[in-house]
Order: C-alpha cells, then structure tokens, then sequence
C-alpha cells in the first residue's frame, strides 16, 4: 500500500528560506554596486552620466551605494521568498 502525501508534506520541500535568499540579495546588491563603483574609477561615468542626469563618481558615494545595494537586495530576497512560501 502507498502512502498517500498530504498538501502539506510536500509544500514543506518547496519552501525558501528566507535567510539564505536575503543575505543571497544583499551579496548580489553590494557587488553589483561594487562593480559600477569599480567602473567609475576606470572612467566609466560619462555614459552613465548620458542616461541619468547628475550622476557622478565619489568614492564616499560608491561605498554608500554598495551598503545601500546590500540593504536593498537583503529586502527583496527576503520578501521574494516569503512570498513565494505563502503561495
């Protein structure tokens, strides 16, 4: 005789953890920053500077980019995976 799986025995397989997706986002934010940051100090801001009007290199700036990055990319991974575990 099999053993007939209930909704919620296989749903608890599925599920994200919240933790590990939010400190995956922060790491994504703060690298992704990291690298503009990165291609600022090559030169690479004039053709940023063509599409957003005032955006220009500080390194004070880069650093606050990429904590603000990390604190951004922490809050959708935790929210992309609550709500998938609620769904």
């Amino acid at each position: 005789m099999v053993k007939k799986q209930n909704a919620s025995s296989s749903k608890s397989a599925l599920r994200l953890d919240e933790r590990k997706l939010a400190m995956a986002g922060a790491l994504w934010g703060a690298v992704s920053m990291g690298l503009m940051g990165a291609g600022g100090m090559m030169g690479g801001w004039g053709m940023m500077g063509g599409y957003w009007g005032g955006w220009v290199f500080a390194p004070l700036a880069w650093e606050s980019g990429m904590v603000w990055g990390a604190l951004l990319g922490a809050a959708a991974g935790y929210v992309i995976a609550w709500a998938y575990n609620k769904a």
